[in-house]
């Protein structure tokens, strides 16, 4: 009886073991899709900041301009 038990205990913790990596490797891989999503909406925004960024700075550097020569005078 008792190498029985050691035995159906020893199935029971590989089974464990097997169903334990299967989860793991899912959410790994449910992570990585989600990840690889987060990093292109990230770029898409990244690029469209920049391009604001580049259209922003000459009218701050206009306003600038503008508001040195209202000091000035």
């Amino acid at each position: 009886m008792d190498e029985d038990l050691k035995a159906y205990l020893e199935e029971m913790k590989r089974e464990l073991r097997e169903h334990t990596e299967a989860v793991e490797t899912r959410l790994l891989r449910e992570f990585w899709k989600w990840a690889r999503q987060a990093d292109a909406r990230y770029r898409q925004h990244h690029s469209a900041v920049t391009g604001l960024d580049e259209r922003v700075m000459p009218v701050e550097d206009r306003i600038t301009a503008v508001e040195e020569r209202g000091s000035r005078g």
